[in-house]
């Protein structure tokens, strides 16, 4: 998931120094992000990983 569909999911909490702060599952997790195609891209984003 791209970045910036990250941050108008209402589990974002924040990104910061290249993490996500998320709490999809209820509870605070942080999420890695990686540079693809020239946009920061969330790494296993749990929303698109239960909608598989």
């Amino acid at each position: 998931m791209k970045l910036e569909e990250c941050k108008k999911c209402k589990s974002h909490v924040q990104f910061q120094y290249g993490e996500v702060l998320c709490n999809y599952w209820g509870v605070l997790d942080s999420r890695t992000t990686t540079e693809k195609s020239g946009e920061k891209v969330l790494v296993g984003c749990p929303r698109e990983t239960e909608q598989q």
